[in-house]
């Protein structure tokens, strides 16, 4: 749960006290949405000569934390003066800081809000800035000592809901560890979901539910709406994509289904494929990191022509335009290749296209792109490159089998002709070889021997 100034809450909800239509409907209200914070306008409550005391003794009986505001003051000296009274009595260090700069939108005077907490943390108050979601006024805020944050998504009281997602979210991201609290312009449970899913610790909210038909009802739909908000964002929620992820598989339409050699040989030159694809190999990867685009055609150049010689399939690693112009017909591509190349031109040049994949995520991108196949990996450890994956293990092969179908699986990752048996029975269709072969000693007859006992499923 949060902590606001060393302070524990246990609702993600605080709850404004204005507005309501009596002060059973404003009891009935607190006690359903569950909230520990009540915000309370001192000034509000005392003007027109009344001091108040039939609603603070109700607040008192409710059993919840006051955070007095200082709401309605224009100016640091009426905003600091109403804040040195709320703590005479309420008896409490805390204190919402308004002051407003506009008459309409209520908008904060942003250059008053820091120069007033400055003054009340300088006095040993703990204050809670209600502001907009400008960064560098944040910056300055916390300058001034304050220790929570309160920007508005929109202003008080319009039910707009969050006008500016982006500016939220960078907020979120800039201040990770600072207590981070909506404060106005919410109007419905599903905006404060969203500004909770964006990560953000808490929710103010008042004319929302002190407005409703049944405001018991609506306070009590707003913590469910945050808490399902704030469990979804621990969750993890897939990010938005640009295309559809079909529950099944599909590949383009018009296309059929590959058929890909269960012997999947991956090399890093043309020289490896010079030497081992007349052995036999029918389908072979090339896959060069860290050469010039001249060395790179270079090497394709020859590839391709070596395949053609001896009808293995070639496929391109990563290097996409330049397949299209050397005239190849089939690429594979990682995950950030995935993301920055241009589908749009591939499907356009009619290339097919393989994609790797180590977790969920990547395998529904890897789906939304309507691959050719699927590789997974690694199966087994590897000593190829370092990965923050944790090895895959047959179980996970046969799962992924299911999410792919009908689609070919590749498998790849410290495979060797002992675990051949184990890989194809759990799934794959094929199975990507390197350093098996690249690190024998005897690289012509590992592949003759991996030709041999992948025959059974040819």
């Amino acid at each position: 749960m949060p902590l606001f100034y060393e302070t524990e809450i246990r609702s993600r909800l605080l709850l404004g006290t204005a507005r309501y239509p009596s002060p059973a409907v404003l009891a009935e209200a607190v006690r359903r949405s569950g909230t520990d914070i009540v915000t309370v306008s001192l000034r509000r409550e005392t003007a027109g000569g009344r001091q108040g005391g039939a609603f603070f003794e109700l607040i008192r009986e409710l059993g919840v934390r006051v955070l007095p505001n200082t709401a309605g003051c224009h100016s640091v000296s009426e905003a600091v003066l109403t804040a040195r009274m709320a703590r005479e009595v309420f008896g409490t260090d805390w204190i919402k800081l308004e002051v407003i700069g506009h008459q309409d939108s209520l908008q904060p005077d942003v250059f008053g809000l820091v120069e007033g907490a400055r003054i009340l943390t300088g006095e040993g108050f703990q204050v809670f800035p209600y502001t907009t979601d400008d960064l560098v006024v944040a910056e300055r805020l916390l300058e001034a000592g304050c220790q929570v944050l309160m920007p508005w998504c929109a202003p008080i009281g319009s039910a707009m809901g969050p006008q500016n997602v982006q500016g939220l979210r960078a907020m979120r991201a800039e201040f990770p560890d600072v207590p981070l609290i909506v404060d106005a312009g919410i109007g419905r449970p599903s905006h404060a979901t969203t500004v909770m899913e964006l990560g953000y610790d808490a929710v103010l909210l008042n004319t929302a539910v002190a407005g409703a038909a049944d405001p018991a009802a609506m306070a009590e739909a707003f913590a469910k709406a945050i808490d399902a908000g704030h469990a979804a964002h621990g969750a993890g929620m897939l990010e938005p994509r640009d295309m559809a992820v079909p529950s099944t598989p599909r590949h383009r339409k018009g296309s059929l289904l590959v058929k890909l050699d269960p012997f999947y040989l991956i090399v890093d030159s043309a020289q490896w494929i010079e030497r081992l694809v007349p052995l036999g190999v029918r389908l072979v990867q090339l896959r060069i990191k860290d050469r010039n685009e001249e060395d790179i055609r270079h090497q394709i150049r020859v590839a391709r022509a070596v395949c053609s010689a001896h009808a293995c399939q070639l496929i391109v690693n990563d290097y996409w335009q330049l397949a299209i112009e050397e005239g190849c017909d089939f690429i594979h591509l990682g995950q950030e290749d995935l993301a920055e190349a241009d589908l749009a031109a591939i499907r356009a040049a009619r290339l097919k296209l393989g994609v790797s994949t180590h977790d969920e995520a990547e395998l529904a991108k890897a789906l939304a792109a309507e691959p050719d196949y699927v590789a997974l990996g690694p199966v087994y450890p590897t000593i190829l490159k370092k990965m923050k994956w944790a090895p895959q293990g047959l179980e996970r092969l046969s799962w992924w089998r299911e999410r792919v179908h009908p689609l070919p699986l590749v498998a790849i990752g410290g495979l060797n002709t002992e675990r051949i048996e184990g890989v194809f029975a759990h799934g794959a269709d094929s199975a990507a070889v390197v350093t098996d072969i690249t690190l024998n000693a005897d690289p012509e007859g590992r592949t003759r021997e991996w030709i041999r006992k992948t025959e059974a499923w040819r």
